[in-house]
């Protein structure tokens, strides 16, 4: 490698890295100024009797920084839910050519998305309306076509060999090749599109990319316009109730992340061990209670499933049934509040949140009573020791929760 290629290449590396900076700043700025505000705008309520103007709309706007800035993150990252059910389907020769059409179809998708909502910024520059008294709607709104640029740029990028590269930059004129030679309102050009969505989905393109780019089509063929997509996506993700989502996953996590875990688990350990069964109902209560928080089961799961499966094992229970129990009771707080599931379900299918929570309490003891039956009937079948109760333990393991 000669001197100006090496040159090149650390400058085209240090470039990714401030890019990469300038990604993680961008979303950890917008998440502790949504976290931030509602907690400043107390202390000045308490101390001055006064507030922070219009703070409860730039929480919501911030949701959509917060949201999208998050989606660039996880396309640079690989952390898009995707399916993977058939790949393994195809030989091992054709890794490269599944690679280049998932690159292909993701890049097109995130790149249509991206002008349609620059079409929806482009509109709203010439509307008076603003946000909070002085800031404009589009400046608020302009996140939306800049991340999907971005998105479509990580998944332009990501392929390891050039031709596959090659394929993911040219995803947007073949696109539109196809529709010159294939009017979009025919039916032709529609059910062509949607099998090569069909097959990208089987071959683990990220399911976001998929309902986009189904919606996308389905508009084309209707003859409406792509940017009522951003338009109702931004109006949908700025509803007063949608920041309790990434709030109080912000809280899960921090709780999580703080070691609240493992006190918790010796503090039911300490109460409830002794009993029969006592450490699986501690893990189906502990986990029940941060899935409320957390408002997913996979983020219950990373959150104590390494902690507690070891202690499960060491306990006596099977392998098999101590898996299956930490997947199980990853879902069963979700009906309690304050559930993220049934605040989203509530807002979107415009039902009393309250009236939600209240309606699933019942069901959600049942579940957890379900759970800790299964827990109590597998531990009369197993050899290990029971933890003798201690007053002792138990004040100090609830001292130090």
């Amino acid at each position: 490698m000669t001197t100006d290629h090496r040159t090149q290449f650390r400058g085209l590396t240090l470039a990714t890295d401030l890019f990469r900076w300038g990604e993680n700043s961008l979303a950890g700025l917008t998440l502790l100024l949504m976290a931030g505000l509602p907690v400043v705008e107390i202390v000045l309520r308490v101390l001055f009797n006064t507030g922070i103007p219009a703070s409860s709309t730039y929480v919501q706007n911030l949701t959509l920084w917060v949201g999208f800035s998050g989606a660039v993150l996880a396309a640079r990252d690989d952390g898009h839910l995707t399916f993977f059910l058939g790949r393994d389907l195809f030989p091992q020769g054709t890794h490269n050519y599944c690679v280049a059409l998932i690159a292909m179809v993701s890049t097109t998708v995130a790149a249509s998305l991206s002008w349609a909502a620059l079409d929806f910024v482009r509109a709203d520059m010439q509307s008076p309306v603003v946000v909070a008294g002085w800031l404009p709607t589009w400046a608020v709104e302009a996140i939306l076509p800049a991340s999907f640029a971005v998105i479509a740029l990580h998944f332009a990028t990501k392929p390891e060999t050039a031709l596959t590269r090659l394929f993911a930059f040219l995803g947007i004129p073949v696109a539109a090749g196809i529709g010159l030679f294939l009017p979009m309102h025919s039916p032709e050009f529609l059910w062509i599109a949607l099998f090569i969505l069909f097959l990208a989905a089987v071959l683990g393109t990220p399911i976001f990319i998929i309902l986009g780019g189904g919606t996308l089509l389905l508009f084309q063929v209707e003859g409406t316009t792509a940017a009522a997509i951003p338009v109702e996506a931004y109006r949908l993700v700025v509803s007063p109730s949608i920041p309790a989502i990434p709030l109080f996953t912000l809280a899960g996590y921090i709780l999580a992340e703080g070691g609240a875990s493992r006190r918790l688990v010796r503090v039911f350990r300490a109460w409830f061990g002794w009993l029969p069964g006592g450490l699986a109902v501690v893990v189906t209560m502990l986990c029940a209670f941060l899935t409320t928080f957390t408002g997913a089961s996979g983020v219950t799961i990373l959150a104590v499933g390494g902690l507690l499966l070891p202690v499960l094992i060491e306990s006596g229970y099977r392998k098999s049934f101590s898996i299956g129990l930490l997947t199980s009771t990853g879902s069963v707080g979700l009906l309690f509040p304050p559930s993220l599931a049934v605040i989203l379900y509530g807002v979107m299918a415009h039902v009393s949140i309250l009236d939600l929570f209240k309606a699933g309490i019942l069901p959600g003891l049942l579940l957890v009573t379900a759970v800790c039956v299964l827990g109590i009937r597998e531990a009369w079948s197993k050899t290990g020791p029971r933890v003798p109760f201690s007053m002792g333990e138990g004040m100090s393991a609830l001292w130090e929760a």
